[in-house]
């Protein structure tokens, strides 16, 4: 199992799988710290799991000595009869793939983004490297032994590069519910605000130019402006710079932190009042927030700027767990926030139908039954 950003909920299928009796190594990168769950074997894990960390040596590229390389060592030395890999930059799905080939293991492909769906405007050479990704990545898809998509659009895409129906299936994302839920609130960087009475809204996770960052920055003004509500943002990257540049402006109820430790993440979650989720119209369709899956494990309402045709945006209104606006209308955005904390018994409401969802979809066994039907068939 290659998970190259090391999310919660694959290293908790490859715990169910080595509990059902499969020797299973889990591979991450190590040198990234976004989202990254249980990546340790505990006690009472199986003795059939390893789970291992291997450093990003070099770029992205597939050159000598890259990650990918790095990965095809470890599956020559591990000698598995399957390998599943996701989340990666397509050169390092291909030179997994291509070990696979050599050395006769069936791959599978675990589609998470589709990088090629979103050609660039600009510069040729920006225009020259997506056409290299977009063919790349086809050649990987139709290389595979079998795809598992998480949405329908993605199984679609995959259609439209050749690779035949039979070979694809979907299986949605999930979040590993018995990690995320919380009985405690006490996250201790919100203890003062909450102790005087001020209400929360919280983003963690990932953030880019596709993640809304503007959006929390205009929410955090309207805050300074009522004098309700306080913004909290715990992320790093570009994203979180550009935020640091507002709050030195003097937006005063905006509060930044770095990733916490995987183990305060459910109370982090439970400290809040509303929780914040944001994708751009353009990475809307072939990109599904996982942060929105595990939200909705914590009994907290979603409020996502999200386009209304991506999956976590429909999951949201089906189930009533949170309200989706227009990712480009920063008014019905901020309308919508204090919408919600002026109703706490929708808040309520909206929180404890998200937590009944989870509890049904997000049960591992069932989920593990549909991946072994993939990876032994």
């Amino acid at each position: 199992m290659h998970d190259y950003l090391g999310h919660p909920f694959q290293a908790e299928l490859s715990r169910e799988l080595a509990r059902r009796g499969h020797c299973v190594r889990h591979v991450y990168c190590s040198t990234i710290a976004v989202g990254q769950g249980k990546l340790r074997v505990g006690e009472t894990d199986s003795d059939r799991l390893s789970i291992t960390g291997m450093p990003r040596q070099g770029h992205r590229g597939s050159g000598p000595g890259t990650y990918g390389q790095d990965v095809g060592g470890l599956i020559r030395d591990f000698a598995p009869h399957v390998v599943i890999s996701g989340n990666s930059p397509v050169p390092v799905q291909r030179d997994i793939q291509q070990t696979c080939a050599e050395r006769g293991i069936r791959f599978v492909y675990w589609l998470q983004d589709v990088y090629s769906a979103r050609a660039p405007s600009g510069e040729t050479g920006h225009h020259d490297e997506w056409e290299r990704t977009a063919r790349c990545e086809k050649a990987t898809l139709l290389s595979s032994d079998a795809v598992v998509a998480i949405a329908e659009p993605f199984a679609a895409f995959v259609r439209q590069c050749g690779v035949p129906s039979e070979n694809i299936t979907v299986i949605e994302n999930w979040a590993p519910l018995a990690e995320m839920e919380c009985d405690s609130d006490d996250w201790a960087p919100a203890r003062s605000d909450r102790s005087s009475g001020k209400h929360i809204f919280l983003y963690s996770g990932t953030l880019d130019d596709r993640h809304g960052a503007d959006l929390l920055v205009r929410l955090a003004k309207a805050c300074d402006a009522r004098n309700s509500g306080v913004v909290y943002v715990v992320s790093e990257g570009t994203g979180r710079l550009a935020l640091e540049r507002a709050r030195q402006l003097g937006i005063r109820r905006l509060r930044l932190y770095d990733f916490q430790p995987y183990d305060r993440v459910p109370s982090m979650f439970a400290a809040a009042d509303v929780l914040l989720a944001g994708l751009s119209t353009e990475a809307g369709q072939m990109s599904v927030p996982s942060k929105v899956l595990a939200y909705l494990c914590a009994g907290r309402p979603v409020l996502a700027a999200i386009p209304s045709t991506n999956r976590a945006a429909q999951l949201l209104e089906e189930t009533g767990a949170g309200l989706v606006v227009n990712p480009d209308d920063p008014d019905e955005y901020v309308a919508a926030a204090f919408a919600l904390l002026a109703d706490s018994a929708r808040r309520q409401r909206m929180g404890e139908v998200g937590q009944q969802y989870a509890r049904r979809a997000f049960a591992i066994e069932p989920i593990a039954t549909r991946f072994e039907e993939v990876l032994v068939p």
